[in-house]
Parts: structure tokens; C-alpha cells; sequence
């Protein structure tokens, strides 16, 4: 099974907020920028099998995102594949 990397803690890194999926607070969306520029500060377990990522914003707020919610210069820079084998795998 191929392993994706992570992004280091410390990397800044760029999220389109349009692509943003899990549930953020409306306030805390509405206060985020189109395009986010934040730092990784940690990782987080997002369901047993993935790793999502623990950001502080340039604005100081603390969000955390999934991997498919990076943006594509940012996916293109650190080389991340967006893999679905979790979820072949699950569904069979």
C-alpha cells in the first residue's frame, strides 16, 4: 500500500476555503479569507485510516482540514496524492 507524505509542521501552506468540508463554525467560516495562507502546527487522526492537519490561520484561528482540501499549488509543491484506495478498500 502506498503511503501518502505529509506536510511538515512548521510548512506554510495555502487552503481554498470553497473546498473546506467538514463542519466549521458559520462565524469561523465567515471570518476565514477565500484563500486561507496558514502553518501546519500538528496532525490529526481523521478517521482510523487518514491524517488530516491542524492549521493556525494568519488571522490566529485554529482549523483543522482534510487532505483533499489543500489547494492545488500546495498539493503540487509537497507532491500529495489524493488517493481514494481507503475507500476501495473499505467498500470491498
Amino acid at each position: 500500500m502506498k503511503i501518502n507524505p505529509l506536510i511538515p509542521v512548521g510548512s506554510k501552506i495555502k487552503v481554498e476555503k470553497s473546498k473546506i468540508k467538514n463542519e466549521l463554525p458559520r462565524k469561523l467560516l465567515d471570518d476565514l479569507p477565500k484563500m486561507i495562507k496558514a502553518k501546519v502546527i500538528d496532525y490529526k487522526m481523521t478517521d482510523g485510516m487518514g491524517i488530516g492537519y491542524v492549521l493556525m490561520t494568519e488571522n490566529n484561528l485554529k482549523i483543522w482540514i482534510f487532505q483533499t482540501e489543500l489547494n492545488d499549488q500546495t498539493i503540487r509543491e509537497y507532491r500529495i496524492e489524493n488517493s481514494n484506495e481507503y475507500n476501495n478498500i473499505k467498500n470491498n
